[in-house]
């Protein structure tokens, strides 16, 4: 009855550890998965905001100008997104800084082609751009971005591969208890069918 009483006792607990290698795995991918999305949305605000611009140079129709304007006020908060997953997922800082100064120089430079147009500078506008530095600027965005999403699916992969190794050992042990379950379970049948025999011949 004490083995009984054990196994069955213990039935959460097993229960529990056989899931937790799964629950790890879900958390894992919630986290590297929000890390790639506030990534992913950074680029795309600056895609707006590159746009905005083009289509304001060309027309110096103020509704061109909205998607860039509203790329200014979601840049700030995309970025620092980007900082707090970063570190929640360990990537270096230095990859960080990186981006967010290659982030700023870009809006700096729409920015400053934009303020020409404004002041009906049309011609030193479309020669700054001509100048090629906000296309550089875009390549180094791009390719940093599509280098923290690389690192960050090697990052999951390693630990999805960790997490199998631990399953592999937990079913290791999950089998042992079982085992071990058994063979209380057969004792204590047993001694109880002895002590039942020794005191009917009593």
């Amino acid at each position: 009855m004490y083995g009984t009483g054990v196994l069955r006792k213990s039935q959460p607990f097993l229960f529990l550890l056989a899931l937790l290698p799964l629950i790890l795995a879900v958390v894992a991918y919630r986290i590297s998965s929000t890390h790639v999305s506030s990534v992913a949305a950074t680029l795309s605000t600056v895609h707006d905001a590159e746009t905005g611009q083009r289509g304001y140079l060309l027309t110096g129709r103020q509704d061109y100008l909205t998607p860039f304007l509203r790329a200014e006020t979601r840049i700030e908060t995309a970025a620092r997104n980007i900082q707090v997953e970063a570190q929640r997922n360990g990537v270096p800082a230095s990859e960080i800084t990186n981006l967010q100064k290659a982030i700023t120089a870009k809006m700096d430079e729409l920015r400053l082609t934009v303020q020409l147009r404004q002041n009906n500078a049309l011609a030193a506008a479309l020669a700054e751009v001509e100048t090629n530095r906000g296309q550089v600027l875009m390549s180094e965005i791009r390719s940093i971005i599509a280098r923290l999403k690389e690192e960050q699916t090697a990052a999951f992969a390693h630990r999805l591969d960790g997490q199998r190794r631990s399953q592999r050992r937990l079913n290791l042990v999950l089998a042992s208890g079982v085992v071990l379950g058994f063979i209380l379970l057969f004792l204590s049948f047993r001694f109880n069918n002895e002590y039942v025999q020794e005191r009917d011949q009593n």
